[in-house]
């Protein structure tokens, strides 16, 4: 697409890309795109940044690298597949995205409602039972001898006198449509992503320093050698002493993996431990390690959505705990169709709903708090 861009197909490069065109009235579509965006100065010289040469070598590597050899032998196109549906989504958002200004340079897909990405809130259950509604603009509260404050983004959780209280266990609860960030009494601080929960206790006592997770979140651990940090979550216990690591049970099994420092996995006589750059997945009562896609791990604390060979389920499961909907399938949507890229997690629904649509062919229709996904009747 840089290449025809740029006038520079050579000619079995150009019998490539027009039997493209032919394929379906989308890739026609996203042609138009780029043909009318052309006509942008910035977006122009954009392109002509880009060492395609350059940059086509470091993704053929990688795949070298990555993939097994088996693999390469039965689909030695699909790298190149790959590389191709994400060098134009990346650019199609690019030119999407950094010329607001210019208005209605392409057709847009248009919904009766839209929904807001999620915002920072959470409700916080005491020992006691008793629930406090916090969000970013959540000030100063003092319960219980607990003190909460929000302070650059994060909720702050102090206790008056530590020695003082007995220990008691609180709860915050993330829903959906929502994330948030606490820093716990010993300074570790954790994100907490949609749909989760994090039982904590008001002070760490005795030797060890331990929490409860249900769904996902980011640890960044204050060192302490006399004290191991804990997260138990779904039957696995990782332990740390100091480092940042990632916990996911939102899909099948818990999946452990580690930016930072040193863990410990153990699932009754079952142990790991990983390295940075590992991943450590719990499934049927074993454990299993692997080399870790950081970038991918960890994009929804980084505030974007990182799609890397997922299927449609995959991505909309993640859509609908971020948006707080319900997905409905109708038809027979592709199940088999794989997609790659990213885009902020700040944006409106409609813009993540606008790139799945040109890039698999899918539309949608949004009813209240259902997202209705079906394929379009001119891919049928």
């Amino acid at each position: 697409m840089i290449k025809y861009l740029k006038d520079k197909l050579t000619p079995s490069e150009q019998q490539i890309f027009d039997a493209w065109i032919q394929q379906n009235e989308a890739n026609k579509a996203l042609l138009r795109e780029f043909e009318q965006a052309k006509t942008i100065r910035k977006d122009l010289e954009f392109l002509s940044s880009i060492d395609v040469e350059k940059d086509w070598e470091s993704v053929c590597k990688r795949i070298n690298e990555s993939e097994p050899k088996v693999r390469k032998l039965h689909f030695p196109i699909w790298g190149a597949v790959a590389g191709i549906l994400l060098a134009v989504f990346t650019l199609f958002y690019f030119i999407k995205n950094q010329h607001r200004e210019v208005e209605d340079i392409s057709p847009k897909m248009t919904y009766k409602n839209d929904v807001l990405p999620a915002a920072q809130g959470a409700q916080l259950i005491l020992s006691d039972g008793s629930t406090v509604q916090i969000d970013s603009t959540t000030q100063v509260i003092n319960r219980q001898g607990i003190s909460l404050q929000t302070k650059n983004n994060e909720l702050h959780y102090t206790v008056e006198d530590e020695k003082a209280h007995e220990i008691a266990f609180n709860t915050l609860v993330v829903p959906k449509g929502a994330y948030f960030s606490i820093v716990l009494v010993d300074g570790t601080k954790v994100w907490v992503n949609a749909m989760s929960r994090l039982k904590f206790p008001n002070v760490f006592s005795g030797n060890e320093r331990k929490v409860v997770l249900e769904g996902e979140a980011y640890f960044e651990v204050a060192h302490n050698p006399n004290k191991p940090f804990i997260v138990e979550c779904e039957g696995i216990a990782v332990e740390v002493l100091g480092t940042s690591f990632n916990v996911n049970s939102h899909n099948r099994g818990v999946r452990t993996t580690l930016v930072e420092g040193r863990v410990r996995l153990q699932a009754g006589a079952e142990t790991a431990t990983l390295v940075p750059g590992q991943r450590g997945d719990y499934s049927g009562g074993n454990i299993y390690t692997v080399k870790a896609d950081l970038a991918r791990e960890i994009a929804w604390k980084n505030g974007e959505f990182y799609f890397k060979r997922d299927n449609i389920v995959q991505i909309l499961n993640e859509i609908s705990r971020w948006y707080d909907l319900d997905v409905k399938l109708q038809g027979t949507v592709p199940l088999d169709k794989s997609y790659s890229g990213k885009i902020s997690r700040q944006v409106k629904l409609s813009e993540v709903l606008d790139m799945l649509g040109y890039l698999g062919g899918l539309s949608f229709e949004i009813e209240g708090h259902q997202l209705l996904v079906r394929e379009k009747s001119n891919n049928k």
